[in-house]
């Protein structure tokens, strides 16, 4: 990382410097009972969002084999991917809850010298993630390795001064949190009216009409891709599992990869499309705007297409949140390693389709919630801006007084 005029005190230290820092191999300590899982996908930025599984020391995945201990942080080794927990005084009473994925690297820190709260910081910066990019390696899924996290240089100042780093740069992340629970409100409300206009979607109490998703749908789930056919001669930019968040499309990744002139027109995306997870977190569900042009689809989405006008995507968008929270998508599931849609078992998944009218009365409130949260996207922007530039001065030492 970049380290140049650093105040008197500050260092450069590599990862490999067993003085600051023990890079943590895999392996877990012997446990009764139960413990958690958390996997990548059980962490989202710097917080956890969900528990992968439940497991005994006996009947647990293969990855589920990295040990937390105190005054250790982990990061997921993916590229593009920020994912970062921590373990320190604060919630030591959670490391003998949780057993983490090998997907994650840990590295734990000499107290004495490094503070966990700063190297916390230091792994969610752009400056970190940028470098962790570069080192990944792979031809499918890529990530880095101890090997290279080891070549890795962090600028560490002395611990009075992290502390105050942290404690300034801690407020700031507040701030953040606290735009983020109003973004989470307006979703409670879109969720609370579709309720109180539809009734509970499990039960469907008010007796609305149900039809099967081929009934509403033109439906096509996307292109297989491999590394092994790629040829950088017709490229187009394509979206991923990854890229389908409930609601709303994270275009903050989007990857290129070969789609010819016959596969392009198979798998074009236009704008309107509704496009819907396969696996991983079945059922996430967001409308194609056409932000990106030209753009296609992996066999990881299901791609809708409104036959008639017996249904409005917003309405659906909403349907499929409590239709994952209800457990209603599990009938068109399979699993395997993981749970995900088949094509045959989608289309016969059994909508409820309230009359059109009120669908469309339910999308107008949605439009104006949407209108309300892009004003909070540029609040939330300005905040995160405000945020990366205060963790760039605290890193050059220029906020270290």
């Amino acid at each position: 990382m970049k380290a140049k005029n650093l105040p008197e005190g500050w260092k450069k230290v590599e990862l490999w410097n067993q003085e600051y820092f023990t890079i943590l191999s895999s392996g877990i300590d012997k446990f009764k009972g139960e413990k958690e899982y958390l996997s990548t996908e059980s962490v989202k930025g710097t917080k956890i969002e969900k528990i992968e599984s439940i497991i005994t020391y006996k009947d647990r995945p293969s990855r589920a084999n990295m040990q937390p201990v105190l005054n250790s942080v982990w990061f997921a080794k993916m590229q593009a991917t920020l994912k970062v927990y921590s373990f320190d005084e604060e919630n030591k009473d959670e490391i003998g809850r949780y057993v983490l994925s090998t997907g994650f690297a840990g590295i734990k820190v000499n107290e004495t010298l490094v503070s966990p709260k700063y190297l916390r910081l230091i792994l969610t910066s752009q400056d970190f993630n940028e470098l962790k990019d570069k080192l990944c390696t792979g031809s499918t899924q890529r990530g880095i390795n101890n090997q290279s996290i080891e070549t890795i240089s962090l600028v560490i100042p002395p611990l009075s001064t992290q502390q105050r780093i942290v404690s300034i740069l801690e407020k700031a992340e507040q701030t953040k949190e606290m735009r983020k629970e109003a973004d989470e409100l307006t979703k409670d409300l879109l969720k609370a009216v579709f309720m109180e206009m539809f009734g509970n979607v499990a039960k469907n109490n008010k007796k609305w009409q149900t039809m099967q998703a081929e009934e509403l749908f033109d439906m096509k789930l996307g292109k297989m891709l491999s590394a092994a056919n790629y040829t950088g001669k017709y490229l187009k930019p394509y979206l991923r599992n990854i890229n389908v968040q409930w609601n709303y499309l994270d275009l903050s990744d989007v990857k290129k990869m070969d789609f010819n002139s016959e596969d392009f027109k198979r798998y074009e995306l236009k704008k309107g499309d509704i496009l819907v997870c396969e696996g991983g977190e079945v059922g996430r569900t967001a409308i194609y705007n056409g932000e990106i042009p030209n753009c296609c689809y992996q066999n990881a989405l299901h791609r809708l297409r409104i036959k008639n006008q017996s249904v409005n995507p917003f309405y659906f968008i909403y349907y499929m949140i409590f239709a994952a929270e209800y457990g209603l998508l599990k009938q068109s599931t399979i699993q395997v390693t993981i749970a995900h849609f088949t094509a045959e078992k989608f289309k016969r998944l059994k909508i409820m389709c309230p009359p059109l009218p009120l669908q469309d009365k339910f999308a107008s409130i949605v439009k104006e919630v949407e209108s309300m949260k892009e004003q909070q996207k540029h609040s939330k922007e300005h905040i995160d801006n405000m945020f990366d530039a205060l963790m760039q001065k605290a890193f050059k030492g220029e906020i270290h007084a």
